[in-house]
């Protein structure tokens, strides 16, 4: 048991102690270490929540220590880093889409795995998760797709008109526009008179629900939802109102993340071990005149590298490519690397053996580190990034042969 010396005193245990050595023994006295209440500088028992003299709450360093160990947890799990990783490479804040059919909204490209991982980050603290939308949704199985249906509040009929309602003053019938509508003028089908000012002989009043069934007007139709993925039919205030929300990096904690999730920095490292001068991001303009960014950029006397760093959920295909082909093509450095996590598929990696492109690839950074490190230390292999690329210039730009007789 930890308790400061003037919380001992307060509660009357100073002097036991001091008679009873056994007691004396068992108690340890803290100075600075003990937390000290704001309002009234009070020291108090390691661990209290609450100041023993005032009642005002503490704040320990205790609860935060133990958050900062949970987190470090986190962070070491391959799973979580490379999902940090993707949103630290601006991929914005995690928010829903609505399906335009069902009017559902999912994570785009978020499995089971994914959503586990974001409702991790959020409960600690490294996503912070705000409303943006409240839905209608099942009572029985929490889906928000619907058949909405009007019905009528007297007798539930379904076959519903809505329509402007005329009301004639002289005879009390009320019926919808249309019926009053005789050529260019409003004769009243009851009384056959013409009605011709508003206000005077008649009022008219819009957006009015008939149930052809029982005859009766009313302003407001009873509504049913109608699951369509189990059928539980509910009325509206019998549905959930289930809250959407999206989520963004919690600003306070970017750098730590950076430290602990992300590629750029250990990339960047290797460069600089290797003797590269390097600018993360650089931007290059290319032949066409049009200006490209490039994740990292190094030169070493002749030596010139153009990195790119990408990541995502699954292998990579061939259009995750093409962007990075298209500004090699037009800026030609001396050499492209394309770093990835997890991977290729391998109609990407033709793409790249063609266009001279080198890939490193991994399913951990450690993975990233380690072959990137292993592949800047041996001679560059193969014909090289400008050479494919002249070489694939030479066959695009090569002018049709002709025929002898021609």
């Amino acid at each position: 048991m930890v308790l400061s010396s003037s919380f001992l005193e307060k509660i009357g245990l100073t002097s036991m102690a001091n008679q009873n050595e056994e007691l004396r023994d068992s108690i340890m006295l803290i100075g600075d270490q003990a937390p000290r209440c704001e309002r009234c500088g009070e020291d108090c028992a390691l661990g209290a929540r609450f100041c023993f003299s005032c009642g005002a709450a503490l704040s320990t360093q205790t609860e935060d220590a133990e958050a900062e160990r949970k987190r470090l947890a986190l962070y070491k799990r391959e799973e979580v880093r490379r999902f940090v990783s993707w949103l630290l490479r601006g991929n914005g804040d995690i928010r829903p889409v609505r399906n335009g059919e069902t009017g559902e909204y999912a994570y785009l490209g978020s499995g089971e795995n994914s959503l586990r991982i974001i409702s991790e980050l959020e409960s600690s603290g490294v996503l912070e998760k705000y409303l943006i939308d409240t839905v209608p949704a099942c009572p029985s199985c929490e889906h928000s797709n619907f058949y909405v249906d009007y019905l009528c509040p007297l007798d539930q009929h379904r076959s519903l008109r809505r329509g402007i309602m005329i009301e004639h003053y002289a005879c009390a019938y009320t019926d919808f526009e249309s019926n009053f509508k005789t050529g260019d003028d409003m004769v009243c089908p009851k009384c056959k008179r013409t009605l011709k000012l508003i206000g005077t002989d008649y009022r008219k009043i819009d957006k009015i629900y008939s149930c052809p069934a029982c005859g009766k007007f009313f302003s407001a139709p009873l509504v049913e939802f109608t699951c369509r993925m189990c059928g539980k039919v509910s009325r509206p205030d019998e549905v959930m109102m289930q809250s959407i929300f999206a989520y963004r990096i919690n600003p306070e904690l970017r750098g730590e993340l950076m430290a602990h999730c992300s590629l750029e920095k250990p990339i960047l490292d290797i460069l600089k071990r290797q003797g590269f001068t390097v600018a993360a991001p650089k931007t290059l303009r290319g032949l066409s005149g049009i200006k490209h960014t490039f994740d990292m950029y190094g030169q070493k006397e002749a030596a010139e590298i153009a990195l790119d760093v990408t990541s995502s959920a699954t292998d990579i295909g061939p259009e995750g490519i093409m962007g990075f082909f298209a500004k090699i093509y037009d800026t030609k450095p001396r050499r492209a690397i394309l770093v990835t996590m997890p991977s290729i598929t391998k109609d990407a990696q033709r793409l790249c053996s063609m266009y001279g492109i080198e890939v490193v690839a991994g399913r951990t950074i450690d993975e990233v580190v380690e072959r990137l490190t292993l592949l800047l230390s041996q001679p560059q292999t193969g014909i090289g990034t400008m050479m494919a690329i002249n070489a694939l210039e030479s066959v695009i730009l090569r002018p049709k042969t002709q025929s002898s007789d021609q």
